[in-house]
């Protein structure tokens, strides 16, 4: 159960760092693709929630949905970074 809640911990905060980096750095795609893959989280929650059980079928669909955060999470990490190391380059050769 503790591995289960790590998945979803991670999945919630990857949304949020999403959500406050698309704001940030104006990427609308970012936030729409984040919350479009929090529908279905939320859709299975509440299931859970009316019905006590959420099945595999929506334990699948949540799943999936926190690994596509995830994923997300780390690609607009790698893009930060590159356009990062990209400026302090252009920076530098302007300069000397």
């Amino acid at each position: 159960m503790n591995e289960v809640m790590i998945v979803v911990l991670v999945g919630v905060l990857g949304g949020i760092a999403n959500l406050l980096l698309s704001y940030v750095k104006k990427w609308e795609l970012l936030g729409v693709f984040t919350l479009a893959l929090l529908f279905p989280i939320i859709g299975v929650l509440l299931v859970d929630a009316l019905y006590g059980n959420m099945g595999w079928f929506g334990a699948i669909v949540m799943f999936a949905s926190m690994i596509g955060i995830v994923g997300l999470t780390a690609i607009s990490v790698v893009a930060v970074a590159v356009q990062t190391i990209t400026s302090t380059t252009e920076k530098e050769e302007t300069t000397s």
